[in-house]
Formats: C-alpha cells, structure tokens, sequence
C-alpha cells in the first residue's frame, strides 16, 4: 500500500487534479507535510474510512439481529436511531484496541511506563466497564448516554467519528425499513474475523428475508 501511494505521489506531483492527495501534496509545498506525511495521512484514511465502517456496519447488523426485542423497539421508533448508535458502538465497536506512545514517564495501574514505550489500549474493555457502566453486558438502545470511547479520546480522537454515525443512521434505518423481516441463517452462522487485536468484525454474516 505504501509503495502504491509513494507512486501515486509523484504521479499527483507531476499532473495534480481535483483529489485529496493533490490537496495535501499543495499543503506541502506550503511547508506543512512532509512527503511521508501525505501517504500515510491517504493510507489512514483509506483503512480507517474504509475497513472500519465495513465492520461497524456488520457488527450493528449483528447485534441488532440478535437482540430482536432491540431491533423492533428501534424499528417502531425510528427517533431511537442516534441513541441505537451510540449503545452499538459501546456494546461492539469495530475497533478493540488503539495503541500510544507515552510522551513521558508515568505510572499507570501500579505500573512504570517509560517514555517512548508503546502503550495498548483496550477500548473495547473499557466500554464494558462496570464502573462507567450500569450493567455493561446489556445491550439496550435506550440506555442513558454516557461516554463510551469507541472513537478513542483527546487530540487523537477519531477524526471520522461524526461520519461514521451518518453512515449508521442512514444505513441502519434504509437496511432495516427495505428488509424488515431480515434475519441471521441459523444453518450458516456468521464468523467472526479475528486475526487481529485492533480490528473486530466478521469474515461472514449470512442473512435472508
């Protein structure tokens, strides 16, 4: 992916057009990104526009269909949908686990972390939290509102959030008004990909009318 986006670079450079990498190669001429910076910045948002949304559709669609009492509360009540969303993305978020680097020495939980060293972080671990919880196994849509960190947190917060609910809600509310009677096949169970700690999501998830 990189060696396709560095070609794309010095395509772009020599004939810009209406893209977003021609943006960000004018950005640089600007003295503001490096050469780097631009790929990795069309890699990100690649992978993160792109993988996670697949996955957090899917998962919605998942829990959803496995919480039928949830679906049709939201399915006769459409006006659920922002708060439907927000318990989705707390309950199974597409993204498990984010990484940091300490930008100084610290302790966290009894433990010295170095600066520089690698921090992992367990979103989905906090989101189902106890303490910042009320019954944090439970999946309900009308749950009060409170601070999940599916889109992390700080400077570093996802910068897609605010797209990805749009996408939720129109996807959601579209999915499930066209096929109201969708279902999970029980002869061909969903599998979920889990290849990686950072992404959560399924190889398959078969379902019918």
């Amino acid at each position: 992916m990189e060696r396709y986006f560095r070609a794309l670079y010095d395509e772009r450079r020599r004939k810009p057009g209406d893209d977003l990498m021609s943006s960000l190669i004018q950005e640089q001429a600007e003295g503001k990104l490096s050469a780097e910076e631009v790929c990795s910045q069309c890699m990100l948002l690649l992978i993160a526009g792109h993988v996670t949304t697949i996955d957090q559709l899917s998962n919605a669609v998942h829990t959803l269909l496995t919480h039928p009492d949830q679906l049709r509360k939201l399915s006769a009540n459409p006006v659920l949908i922002k708060g439907a969303i927000e318990e989705i993305l707390r309950f199974d978020g597409a993204v498990s686990f984010t990484h940091r680097v300490a930008a100084a020495d610290l302790e966290i939980g009894g433990k010295a972390v170095r600066k520089g060293e690698v921090v992992y972080l367990g979103l989905a671990a906090a989101n189902r939290d106890p303490e910042a919880f009320a019954d944090p196994e439970v999946f309900d849509i009308t749950r009060p509102v409170a601070r999940h960190i599916a889109f992390g947190a700080g400077p570093h917060v996802c910068i897609g959030a605010g797209l990805t609910r749009r996408e939720l809600e129109i996807g959601l509310l579209t999915l499930f008004r066209r096929k109201p009677g969708l279902r999970l096949i029980d002869e061909d169970p969903p599998r979920r990909r889990c290849e990686s700690l950072v992404f959560r999501g399924f190889h398959t998830l078969p379902v019918a009318c």
